[in-house]
């Protein structure tokens, strides 16, 4: 016969009420409503960053699943990351920019996260893309992808990142990267 912890219970209901006070107020701090972006950096200060980035895209799509977001504000959002971030390979959508900025050429570290492509994002924007019924873009993103994966590099592995070098996308830092190498949207269609 099991006997529960009292003291296993009380901190149960504190992660409980802790986990609900953080998706009650994720919004209020993070989400700019009448530009439909998640804030890059928010300060102690509060002072809040708006420069639109794949860190976002990454949170927005982690909280699909929490309630957080409706319908209309994921549309929104994808939107956004559409104009601002989405970029092309094979003259089809192939990932987003780590971040918006007009540093557009890898030259070393000092770009490392500015506006390059890093291939492990994807997923996460096609899971979004999935949410909202762009079925289109995310067929996009697969078939350029694919097309990377087995003809450019090494077999089942990715660079690291892309430039977008004058309008192509040029592999740049560490050719072969696992962690850039996925395949679960090619084989799980997220309903």
């Amino acid at each position: 016969m099991c006997s529960s912890n009292p003291e296993n219970e009380n901190k149960k209901d504190e992660y409980s009420a802790l986990l609900e006070n953080a998706r009650i107020n994720f919004k209020k701090v993070f989400w700019d409503a009448k530009e439909n972006i998640l804030y890059n950096i928010v300060t102690m200060e509060g002072e809040k960053d708006k420069t639109s980035g794949s860190p976002a895209v990454v949170a927005f799509s982690l909280l699909l699943g929490e309630n957080i977001f409706s319908q209309h504000e994921s549309k929104k959002f994808i939107k956004g990351v559409k104009e601002n971030l989405l970029v092309e390979k094979f003259g089809l959508p192939f990932g987003i920019l780590a971040k918006k900025s007009p540093k557009r050429i890898y030259y070393g570290d000092e770009e490392y996260h500015e506006a390059v492509v890093w291939p492990r994002d994807t997923p996460y924007l096609i899971r979004i893309l999935r949410h909202v019924g762009e079925k289109e873009t995310v067929e996009e993103l697969l078939r350029s992808n694919l097309e990377h994966q087995m003809n450019e590099g090494f077999v089942f592995y990715n660079s690291e990142l892309f430039s977008p070098d004058k309008g192509e996308m040029v592999p740049v830092k560490n050719p072969v990267q696992f962690w850039s190498q996925w395949v679960d949207p090619y084989i799980y269609n997220e309903k």
